[in-house]
């Protein structure tokens, strides 16, 4: 079995185990007390026309890559096909935008927003939000801003 197959198998058995008919696919809730800390699980697709490497981050502010750029829990590679899956662990009630950038020749040729933002980043067990990102070129292309890697 391919590795995002195995990964997308056993996401939607742990979401049919976890989450309800009425919010699956916005958030999971598991029974128990609450934790200083949120599991905060990105899944979806990317769409780009562009060449280059695709990737996934959350930040606190509006996907701004003409300025440094501040991460919550570092950024994820896209895999080929544009499918990511990308976790991290904030504390609970964060704010935050998912975003995704085009990579080409060290440049930043491509940004997108995720026009659902900012999540509000709480609950119990894992948070999951899926969705589809879209990469719009940028007018031209920009250097990588302090805080993403390239």
């Amino acid at each position: 079995m391919r590795p995002l197959a195995a990964l997308a198998l056993l996401l939607a058995c742990l979401c049919l185990g976890s989450c309800s008919k009425k919010d699956a696919g916005a958030h999971a809730v598991a029974p128990g007390p609450m934790l200083a800390v949120a599991e905060v699980e990105f899944s979806g697709t990317l769409e780009s026309r562009m060449r280059g490497a695709l990737q996934v981050f959350a930040s606190p502010d509006p996907c701004d890559v003409s300025a440094p750029v501040k991460l919550l829990g570092g950024a994820q590679r896209a895999s080929g096909t544009g499918n990511f899956f990308h976790e991290i662990f904030v504390p609970q009630g964060s704010r935050g935008y998912l975003c995704a950038i085009a990579v080409d020749g060290g440049r930043i040729v491509g940004v997108a927003r995720d026009p659902h933002g900012p999540f509000k980043m709480e609950g119990r067990g894992e948070v999951v939000f899926n969705g589809r990102l879209v990469i719009e070129p940028l007018p031209a292309p920009v250097p990588i801003p302090p805080g993403l890697a390239p």
